[in-house]
């Protein structure tokens, strides 16, 4: 009890002793806070006083700001001019789709075809393209912008004001290159449709282009801004560009020790590109050519430091020392310009050049299609074509056939679910071979190797030289494709246990039109059986389930049109008078509603198929195809221009100053200017060269894939040199011009 009394009394001592002692010091403290806040008064007064803006900044401000912009005038010029192409070729990309929709059928986005298609294929690397430059060309701005404004900061000008003036010049570039693009698109639009006109032939009629045009221009214009600038901010805050000026003379880090691994991996990635590419399993996909380049990438930036080192050391290192200087000196940068350079100069030269020669040597479009009508219809169908022939001057054809559904007929990745299925016509060797005589009075049918079980088929794809290759089937890639002979399985899901579509080896294959490519070989593709398999799988459908593609083991479940049904069963081939073609179109219309039950499980497929309109429909997509393509090739061009002069212009104060220094040291003017032309036309040649190579390679795979002949190639390199020559003589003659002017401004005028 005392141990606890005494630990109470000290307690009450120490309290004592803690209230006494701030009674003490509470005058002092409470006049110290006193203190403070009347100073923080006073300060905060003092400030608003100091920083007082009645609303308006003298004269002499923006007489300031209006020489500051005029100083950046040229950069801010370099902006506006990508802007302002940006909107001309959007309008007139959008000009030309509304010109021709009107003769095209119906779109369809699902099997990646059409005109809506062709044109997003197209305008998609003009927007990557356009915002890259826009991107480059605003940090380029910026920077020099901040720089410039930087002793406005200084004297007090808020940086709200600031931020409203490069709000101000951004809307006023945007709205600048709405009103040129309306204007020079406009003009650009009536030039192509000339051309459309004189293409497609004089008795067209094309449709006018209306506000909708506009419309898409200003949209394309206003995601491009929104989406560079906010590319532009997290880049800039991300690296600190603002303030990166002062750090430029200080050298880039290498890469590590081990640099031959990743160097030999970028060799290896090029390569397994170019082997897959050539496979037509693989639809010369541009995640292959993605693959390539970013092979190059390593190729250059580790294989170049691989060789810098060994360089190093050699003994030609100090004579090499001055021309490689910047290679050591900025091995990062010059990486990336020489991979940017690299990728535009192989699209232009390869991918995209081979999108406009591949259309100027197709087939004639009427040439494709031999049949006037093609008719997918079954034996209640007899009497209508007997009535056909009897009524009008007709000749029909007709072919045993079944209808042949292949799992998956999008290339698009799919999750785990029902896949969209397509529909093929599947006929008997025998067919194949009469078919081909039909075309050709001298053919010679020749064994195709095929078995009685139907494992092994043979498949025409229906499709023009100009479609990019393709497989009949898409499923998980595979190169045998997945079929099914019947109708569409509404309920079958590939990841099933169900055997409904099995996987066929291909005994071999062609490209081509046997009855006309209407589908340009997504859809209605020809499968060739062995007529032992083809009599079997006539009768198949008398006891497969129509949902889930399996067998029927109970006879008793086998009700026709219910559980099963039989699909189109002859191939009906129709060649008529021009006189009567009107009036067949309306009897097709009536066969058409005969097949309304075919027409649910896809609306590209039809009963019948008529030449006139496949003929127009290939005729629009193929002037659309060249007119978006050669937009995107002179993008290219100019991107790849721009990005030279960008690079020059920004490089301009560091090689004065270099050429200062080495004139101290003692190096003559014609050594310092060989030295800096070293280093210009390097972004020239080794892009170009790398390009070059890529190009032989890829043309080469491409031929392979698409099963061109040795006339054919032939045809393709007198059409297609063009192409290259163009490329490479603008691309030199610019270089070697911006090369001059490049030595003049470091050099002087008498470099």
């Amino acid at each position: 009890g005392q141990m606890i009394l005494s630990m109470v009394l000290l307690i009450i001592c120490g309290l004592e002793f803690l209230i006494t002692k701030m009674m003490d010091a509470w005058p002092e403290a409470s006049a110290m806070a006193k203190e403070r806040s009347e100073r923080d008064k006073k300060a905060k007064k003092e400030k608003e006083q100091r920083l007082y803006f009645p609303g308006n900044y003298p004269r002499q401000f923006y007489q300031m700001m209006w020489k500051n912009f005029r100083h950046d005038w040229k950069d801010y010029a370099l902006f506006l001019t990508s802007s302002a192409m940006a909107a001309m070729l959007a309008f007139a990309g959008a000009g030309c789709y509304q010109m021709l929709a009107g003769l095209h059928r119906q779109e369809n986005f699902l099997i990646g075809q059409g005109l809506g298609m062709i044109l997003l294929k197209g305008m998609i690397p003009i927007a990557v393209c356009c915002c890259f430059l826009m991107v480059f060309l605003l940090i380029f701005y910026l920077r020099k912008w901040m720089a410039g404004c930087s002793i406005f900061m200084t004297l007090g000008i808020r940086r709200k004001t600031l931020y409203i003036i490069l709000a101000v010049e951004i809307l006023f570039c945007y709205l600048f290159s709405i009103v040129f693009g309306s204007i020079s698109g406009n003009i650009l639009t009536r030039f192509l449709k000339i051309e459309l006109i004189r293409e497609l032939g004089t008795e067209t009629t094309l449709a006018p282009v209306t506000v909708r045009s506009y419309l898409i221009m200003a949209g394309v214009l206003t995601v491009l801004y929104v989406v560079s600038l906010m590319a532009t901010r997290d880049i800039m805050r991300e690296f600190n560009l603002i303030r990166a000026a002062a750090r430029r003379i200080q050298k880039e880090k290498e890469p590590g020790k081990h640099v031959k691994l990743p160097a030999v991996f970028g060799v290896f990635l090029i390569l397994l590109s170019m082997i897959l590419y050539a496979q037509l399993t693989r639809h010369e996909s541009f995640l292959l050519l993605l693959l390539c380049f970013a092979g190059v990438f390593l190729m250059i930036r580790f294989g170049g430091t691989w060789y810098l080192r060994k360089e190093k050391s050699g003994n030609r290192y100090l004579a090499k020392l001055m021309r490689h200087n910047h290679l050591y000196h900025r091995s990062k940068t010059i990486s990336w310009y020489l991979t940017v350079l690299t990728i535009l100069n192989t699209c232009g030269i390869f991918y995209f050049s081979f999108q406009i020669v591949s259309v100027d040597i197709a087939e004639e479009s009427e040439s494709l299609f031999p049949y006037e009508y093609v008719c997918i219809a079954d034996e209640e169908d007899t009497e209508f074509f007997d009535r056909l022939e009897r009524e009008y001057e007709v000749e029909t054809i007709r072919f045993p056939m079944v209808r042949v559904s292949n799992a998956d007929r999008t290339e698009k990745p799919e999750p785990r679910q029902r896949r969209a299925q397509g529909q093929q016509i599947g006929i008997s060797e025998t067919t194949y071979h009469q078919l081909k005589k039909l075309l050709d009075p001298e053919y010679q049918a020749s064994d195709l190797q095929l078995d009685p079980e139907g494992e092994r088929i043979y498949i025409v794809h229906q499709q023009d030289r100009s479609i990019k290759a393709q497989p009949i089937d898409w499923l998980y890639g595979s190169k045998e494709p997945f079929l099914h002979i019947g109708l569409p399985c509404p309920s079958y899901i590939p990841e099933s246990p169900s055997r409904a579509f099995t996987e066929r080896e291909i005994a071999g294959e062609e490209i081509g039109s046997l009855i006309g490519c209407f589908r340009q070989g997504n859809l209605e593709n020809i499968v060739v059986f062995s007529d032992e398999y083809f009599e079997e799988a006539k009768d198949m459908w008398k006891y497969t389930n129509i949902y889930t593609g399996d067998f029927i083991e109970n006879e008793e479940e086998r009700i026709e049109g219910v559980t099963i049904r039989q699909g189109p069963s002859q191939l009906v081939l129709i060649c008529s008078a021009q006189k009567d073609l009107e009036k067949l179109d309306k009897e097709m219309q009536t066969f058409t509603e005969m097949h309304s039950y075919e027409k649910q499980f896809d609306s590209e497929v039809s009963s019948y198929y008529s030449k006139e309109t496949a003929v127009t429909d290939m005729k629009t997509e193929q002037a659309l195809t060249r007119i978006v393509n050669l937009f995107v090739f002179l993008v290219l061009l100019a991107a790849g221009m721009f990005l030279l002069y960008v690079k020059a212009i920004s490089e301009m104060e560091e090689k004065k100053e270099r050429a200062v220094f080495l004139k101290c040291m003692g190096m003559r003017r014609k050594e310092r200017i060989q030295v800096l032309r070293g280093e210009w036309y390097l972004l020239f040649w080794l892009p170009m060269l790398i390009a070059l190579v890529l190009n032989v390679c890829f043309t080469a795979a491409t031929f392979h894939a698409r099963m061109y002949s040795g006339g054919v190639i032939r045809e393709y390199l007198r059409n297609g040199w063009w192409t290259l020559a163009v490329w490479v003589a603008a691309q030199g003659v610019y270089i070697w011009i911006l090369g001059q002017w490049y030595v003049r401004k470091v050099e002087g005028k008498n470099g």
